[in-house]
């Protein structure tokens, strides 16, 4: 007699008890670190931080799931949602990381994580302020599609180049005065990071950068405005103050389509005569390419096929339109 299948876990709600006797094992706290790192991730960015098999790593997403470890969300879409988001909104997962060592407390976000909870982001399509809630968690898994790309391009690179810090969120938000004007300008850039090349030699291998993800929700004005807060916190010298590095190599902005980065950067010019700001869109590394699969062929975006591509001359400036890589 054959014995029963067994029950599948739901999708969309939690059955605890169903995994209650389920261990947590090494993969599963790096999942936990890993998410709360990036504070919002994907599954397809997800499967690939972490070392092993993917379908491995899909089981203890799920066990991590049904234990209120880590939480979810995914976007709607015609005929269904799309892929599964994670997030941390539960303050036992980071307690978690730092007993076994894998963390210190000092350095995560609990104060994130307790918002998160708040917001309830796994039932964000049912709030009064739905539309606005999506823009928010859009706009979050673009920041942490471009810092999968910068990590695992930088994996990749065999020890050239090395992400030595990000920092994102709340942390980075400050103002500058305009000295032109007297305008106090907010200074909010989306992350904040720094590349190191250990083959250089001391005081030309680091490169900073600030990143802004811009989702084409606002008008050029006000993208002005935040070039110009970029601009003044620079030459104000205030990144050397809150963040201890001597310079900034750039300030880039991923916005939607290359015809967009366009308009954004002939808006730049006017406002700084060095080209401190570097263009690209997103439909460049979102582009599907072919990978065969098992006996057929499937259409992968080059983010995931070509993370490294972040890193090269995809990035326009301001001067006489050339194009540059983060490793030039």
């Amino acid at each position: 007699m054959n014995a029963p299948a067994p029950k599948r876990l739901s999708k969309f709600k939690r059955e605890p008890k169903a995994v209650a006797d389920k261990k947590l094992t090494a993969r599963s706290l790096e999942a936990i670190k890993a998410v709360a790192r990036y504070r919002f991730l994907p599954t397809s960015l997800l499967v690939r931080l972490i070392e092993g098999n993917e379908d491995v790593t899909h089981r203890h997403l799920q066990r991590l799931f049904h234990k209120g470890l880590i939480n979810r969300f995914a976007f709607p879409k015609l005929g269904g949602s799309s892929e599964f988001n994670y997030y941390l909104d539960n303050p036992k997962a980071l307690r978690l990381i730092v007993e076994q060592g894998l963390a210190n407390e000092d350095d995560l976000d609990y104060e994130g994580v307790r918002r998160n909870r708040e917001k309830a982001y796994h039932r964000a399509h049912e709030s009064a302020d739905a539309a606005g809630r999506t823009l928010f968690l859009q706009h979050e898994i673009m920041i942490s599609r471009f810092h999968f790309m910068v990590e695992m391009g930088c994996k990749q690179s065999e020890g050239q180049i090395q992400l030595a810090a990000w920092r994102q969120g709340p942390e980075l938000h400050s103002s500058v005065t305009d000295l032109d004007t007297g305008e106090v300008l907010p200074h909010r850039p989306d992350a904040f990071f720094s590349l190191h090349f250990p083959n250089e030699q001391e005081g030309q291998n680091r490169s900073n950068f600030f990143y802004e993800a811009d989702r084409r929700t606002t008008s050029i004005p006000k993208m002005v405005k935040k070039f110009k807060a970029h601009l003044e916190f620079i030459r104000q010298k205030q990144h050397q103050e809150r963040y201890g590095i001597r310079r900034i190599r750039a300030v880039l902005i991923e916005t939607l389509d290359t015809k967009w980065a366009q308009e954004l950067r002939q808006a730049s010019m006017p406002i700084c005569p060095v080209p401190l700001f570097w263009f690209s869109a997103s439909e460049i590394f979102t582009a599907n390419k072919p990978k065969a699969y098992g006996n057929g062929i499937r259409n992968v975006p080059l983010f995931l096929m070509q993370p490294e591509i972040v890193l090269k001359k995809v990035w326009a400036t301001t001067d006489d339109n050339s194009v540059v890589g983060l490793a030039d």
